[in-house]
């Protein structure tokens, strides 16, 4: 029996070393681990891209292990239970929308206490441990999501104009030091939090410290799950409960969980670099006075998406500042297209066509991601259902048409051969 177990523990740990090679190798060739690839993609495609990237696979495909089984049954079950890994973290909305409407009511700023702090009493008190530990392990997707694909990178757009023959390019990164505002974070308000420094021992802790020390948290002692499991412990033990005056009295919450949860999701499935998106440039108040993408934000420029985190709140929207020396994504936000008509009235949108990615670490080998005409024309339609009467689509619509008129002549071309 013994044997037996050291002989299993042996293949685990040749397994793993079997992947980081052909991870390895995909990363040489341009592409990403199939971790990441399973994320957005099904099981079958990522084979075939091993079948048709990886020298190493194919030369140890039909190796035997244990039971007879060949290497390439042992990755595919590998597969499933990576994927059924990401299905257990993602939120599920069930058979109505009272799910999304309580993740959407719930991404709000909290609010002050003693003019301090912020605290989210209100926003998490339903939520259980397991869904916190969820979310925190989401969350950690995220975040190793971005260092595998876009940090330290620039992203560069290639957009529609008028014209087929012609295109306007936009470049943007997604900077580390934002990245945890990105998935529902502010820095600013949990530092100064003296139930945060109590946890961490540290006054002074920026974005990325704040960032790492969650996630080394997550690995280790997880404080931040044993916090909220006690603080969902001394909810249950106050009587005759009433949550305005439990709001008034008790210690506060950390972190909208709920937020982090909708918004790692979103970045996961959605991404700037792995659906295609509208970009549309904000206009003025009548006052004269910009528009941004919140209350509280400097984006002037917006791709749009659908993200599909929740059919009732489908559009991913990312926030860009986009000033001449410094261009990067700022914020995230999940909404419907009616709240946001006001917003994008009489923005003229372009259509992202392709995306590539120029780093200092690859040279430049990172993969481009080109979106087809089907895709283009499909988020196109689905906007102007959306957004009809609100952004402009002028443009969009003489691209399409010209688009069409190529695709023809290209057909015709073909048959008088």
């Amino acid at each position: 029996m013994e044997n037996e177990m050291e002989m299993k523990l042996q293949q685990i740990l040749d397994f793993r070393k079997v992947m980081s090679i052909i991870n390895s190798e995909l990363k040489s060739k341009g592409k990403y681990d199939c971790e990441y690839l399973l994320i957005n993609n099904p099981i079958e495609d990522v084979i075939h891209i091993l079948e048709e990237e990886s020298d190493y696979y194919n030369m140890i495909r039909n190796d035997k292990y244990d039971n007879d089984i060949a290497f390439k049954g042992l990755l595919e079950s590998y597969f499933i239970s990576v994927k059924r890994y990401y299905e257990s973290l993602m939120i599920k909305e069930g058979k109505n929308d009272l799910i999304a409407d309580k993740y959407h009511r719930k991404l709000v700023e909290p609010t002050k206490r003693d003019g301090q702090y912020l605290i989210y009493d209100k926003s998490n008190i339903d939520m259980t441990v397991k869904e916190i530990q969820k979310t925190l392990l989401l969350m950690k997707e995220a975040v190793q999501a971005y260092y595998k694909v876009y940090n330290n990178k620039e992203l560069i757009a290639e957009l529609t104009t008028n014209n087929t023959d012609t295109s306007e390019y936009f470049i943007f990164q997604i900077k580390e030091k934002k990245l945890l505002h990105l998935l529902g974070v502010t820095a600013k308000q949990l530092s100064s939090n003296p139930e945060f420094q109590k946890l961490t021992g540290n006054k002074n802790m920026n974005s990325i410290d704040i960032l790492h020390w969650i996630l080394t948290n997550i690995d280790g002692n997880n404080d931040l799950l044993q916090y909220s499991e006690d603080y969902i412990k001394k909810i249950m033990s106050v009587k005759d409960f009433q949550i305005n005056k439990f709001q008034e009295d008790s210690t506060s919450q950390l972190l909208n969980y709920y937020k982090i949860r909708s918004k790692s999701q979103t970045f996961l499935k959605y991404g700037p670099f792995e659906k295609v998106s509208l970009v549309a440039k904000l206009g003025k108040y009548q006052s004269g006075e910009q528009k941004t993408l919140s209350k509280n934000s400097n984006s002037t420029v917006a791709m749009v998406s659908r993200a599909e985190t929740f059919k009732k709140y489908p559009w991913a929207y990312f926030g860009l500042v986009n000033n001449p020396n410094d261009q990067y994504i700022e914020t995230l936000q999940i909404d419907s297209s009616e709240h946001k008509k006001d917003l994008f009235r009489y923005s003229k949108p372009a259509i992202v066509k392709k995306i590539g990615v120029v780093g200092k670490e690859d040279g430049g080998s990172s993969p481009v991601k080109i979106f087809s005409d089907e895709e283009q024309f499909e988020l196109f339609v689905k906007a102007y259902e959306d957004f009809s009467g609100a952004m402009d689509f002028t443009n969009l619509i003489n691209y399409f048409k010209d688009l069409i008129r190529v695709l023809n002549d290209k057909k015709n071309k073909g048959r008088n051969r």
